[in-house]
């Protein structure tokens, strides 16, 4: 499996974030794309501490999660739970305004996001 990062993105917030941010990007505008997880005018992308870690096989849990909590802080990206389920405490994700001008001025494709939100 191969994983991708920016190198400004990972000079300002580091190598984890972002790789992990690309990885986010990436599911949320196949999302937007698909107009799916369209939730409070954000796409979003989700998934289980488990399949992160699967995922992320070269950092832990805790680092995945720190990782994640970095960039939340920072206010790249945001938190939230969409599941239908009220004991299911899965997180959600969403790249916020912040992050979305992020990826955009370092070349990110940024079409799926806005064409996506314009046809609604």
């Amino acid at each position: 499996m191969e994983h991708y990062f920016n190198t400004h993105i990972a000079e300002i917030y580091g190598i984890e974030e972002a790789i992990v941010l690309h990885h986010f990007y990436f599911w949320i505008a196949k999302n937007a794309a698909n107009c799916k997880h369209l939730h409070d005018g954000l796409f979003w992308t989700y998934n289980s501490k488990k399949a992160y870690s699967n995922f992320f096989t070269y950092m832990n849990e805790t680092k995945i999660f720190r990782v994640i909590k970095h960039l939340e802080d920072e206010g790249i990206i945001i938190k939230g739970n969409y599941n239908l389920d009220k004991w299911n405490k899965t997180n959600w994700y969403a790249i916020s305004q912040k992050g979305l001008k992020l990826l955009e001025e370092c070349g990110y494709e940024m079409k799926p996001f806005y064409t996506s939100l314009k046809n609604d």
